[in-house]
């Protein structure tokens, strides 16, 4: 019993003894095998969810006979769970750590908890390349280019509740990152938890229990009055030829309500009838909606002047999304413009004016292209704001 009372630190793959359960045989003739050790005192069962009958056991050798059809497999998966728990022991002993009966336990049931978590996200973003747009791709990666800055490695059972959080305000801390950039941050991260737990890699993701805050105050807009300035300062023709032109792109955002990635694979084939029609790049192939939006008057003479003769092909020749953001901030700030504007701030500057002047939220939610009416209700505000207003024609009772 002094033997099977040993410490943690010196228990080795000695310690498992195989187990033959004919104490209990299955209706199909068969039997467990399992493999023990005492820890603590306590005798320590693992499963390796083989079964044979006993004529293919070897009681002497604690192996299955050569005779069984799966013999080699069958006993390679044992050696395996063998070394799985020797695994565990090592770690735990070059980690200093203090190994129960339930944490073995544990351990065993889901090794996985010390897999690079490093090496499941990368695989899995390369698997996701069909299912995600490029400019995804790369936003992950970046997370995952973020997650490594702060911890070189990381294992699945390292990430809890309080990792989560010291990340949240190294975000802040050393990035500078805002609320938004942080809740986007940790979301892409949730999200391969939670891929990690559908394969069962896992049985829970940490981020259940953390509630992630996104600002909804930071969508930033342009005013009625700071629109009508940029089209102003377009339609002086002053600014350089590259600066004239990512105005232009803005602009035609700023009345069609498009994302930079929509904007950049724009066609004139989509255009029916004055109509723009488009799938959303952001969404096509988790939730393909045709997105309909008139087209106006600014929005054609924008057309024109990125090519006054163009009836095919792409629309808008476009710089790189770095790029264009560098540059509109220096058209901001040229018109006059106090804001920290980028290029997504078109999108809302649409929904912003659209909703001030029709009141209509369920006809933006179309033009926006939600699909769930919770994603356009954070206009709501300006409803209300207009409310307010209007109602102080009574104070004159």
């Amino acid at each position: 019993m002094a033997k099977n009372r040993t410490e943690t630190s010196q228990k080795s793959l000695k310690d498992v003894k195989i187990w033959y359960r004919d104490d209990y045989v299955k209706r199909n003739g068969t039997a467990l095998i399992s493999l023990f050790l005492y820890l603590k005192g306590e005798r320590v069962i693992f499963n390796t969810n083989i079964s044979v009958s006993p004529d293919f056991w070897d009681y002497e050798k604690k192996v299955i006979k050569k005779s069984h059809p799966h013999a080699k497999d069958y006993n390679m998966i044992i050696d395996t769970c063998k070394g799985r728990i020797n695994e565990i022991f090592v770690r735990y002993r070059l980690q200093h750590k203090e190994l129960t009966p339930d944490l073995l336990k544990k351990e065993y049931i889901t090794p996985s908890t010390y897999i690079d978590f490093y090496e499941f996200m990368e695989r899995a973003i390369i698997e996701r390349k069909d299912e995600l747009e490029k400019s995804t791709i790369r936003q992950h990666k970046a997370a995952l280019s973020k997650l490594k800055s702060f911890k070189k490695s990381l294992m699945f059972s390292e990430i809890d509740e309080k990792f989560i959080l010291r990340y949240r305000i190294y975000l802040i801390r050393k990035y500078k990152n805002k609320l938004s950039t942080v809740y986007n941050s940790l979301s892409r991260i949730k999200a391969y938890l939670n891929i990690a737990k559908k394969e069962g890699i896992i049985n829970n993701n940490p981020f259940d229990r953390v509630k992630l805050v996104k600002s909804v105050s930071e969508r930033e807009y342009l005013t009625e009055e700071e629109l009508q300035s940029l089209i102003a300062l377009y339609n002086k023709k002053y600014l350089p030829g590259n600066y004239q032109k990512v105005l232009r792109h803005y602009l035609f955002a700023c009345v069609t309500s498009l994302r930079i990635s929509d904007l950049r694979v724009l066609k004139m084939e989509q255009i029916i009838n004055n109509i723009l029609v488009y799938f959303p790049v952001k969404t096509k192939k988790k939730k393909p909606k045709a997105v309909k939006i008139p087209l106006k008057k600014l929005a054609w003479q924008l057309i024109r002047d990125e090519s006054p003769n163009r009836l095919s092909g792409t629309i808008f020749n476009m710089y790189a999304d770095p790029t264009t953001n560098r540059m509109l901030k220096d058209i901001i700030k040229e018109a006059g413009i106090k804001k920290d504007i980028t290029f997504h701030s078109a999108r809302h500057t649409f929904a912003t004016y659209f909703l001030r002047k029709t009141k209509n939220i369920l006809v933006l939610r179309g033009l926006l292209g939600h699909s769930d009416i919770k994603e356009t209700m954070i206009y709501s505000h300006l409803l209300s704001e207009d409310l307010i207003a209007e109602m102080e024609v009574f104070d004159n009772l």
